[in-house]
């Protein structure tokens, strides 16, 4: 037995997808603020069309400069999307539409998991990932779910849906 329950507001709210199977109890997809594509365009198409239309004749200037545009790309790809699941055994996130960061945490590792509102800037630095070691893995907004760890460490995951996250983690580990 299954459901399956898909919440899409628009380009730019979040994706979400909560899933109730065997194999995952909760799934959300979050996309970073168009202000952040947009920066991204900027930086990899606007500025080396903007030098070029200037006349900019420099041949190293060109080599690096017509590396921009696919540089920005594999970053958008690489980084521009959150993922976070709860499945059987683990808290596993991962950014990129081709993943290139994946962090999982297993269920037995987490003490406590509790909805939070926190200030990104504040007490992150921003968004994405942050901190070394990773102490935040987040995308868009200013709410998320604080885990409290085994080894005495923290990671704050953003969540647009923090209390459903929440509560699927300790679902989750009620079963194990």
């Amino acid at each position: 037995m299954w459901s399956c329950a898909v919440k899409d507001v628009g380009r730019n709210a979040p994706k979400y997808l909560h899933v109730n199977t065997l194999m995952s109890r909760f799934m959300e997809i979050q996309r970073f603020p168009l202000w952040a594509d947009l920066l991204m365009l900027g930086v990899g198409g606007v500025m080396p069309l903007g030098l070029w239309l200037a006349g900019e004749s420099d041949p190293q200037a060109v080599q690096i400069l017509s590396w921009m545009v696919p540089g920005a790309v594999l970053v958008w790809l690489g980084l521009f999307r959150m993922r976070t699941e709860v499945g059987e055994g683990a808290v596993t996130v991962t950014f990129g539409w081709i993943p290139t960061y994946r962090r999982r945490i297993a269920l037995a590792d987490i003490l406590s998991a509790e909805p939070v509102q926190y200030n990104p800037i504040r007490d992150f630095g921003g968004w994405g990932i942050r901190g070394i070691p990773v102490s935040a893995l987040n995308a868009r907004g200013n709410l998320g779910v604080q885990l409290r760890l085994r080894n005495g460490r923290g990671l704050m995951i953003g969540s647009q849906v923090p209390s459903e996250l929440a509560q699927a983690i300790r679902t989750a580990q009620s079963v194990h």
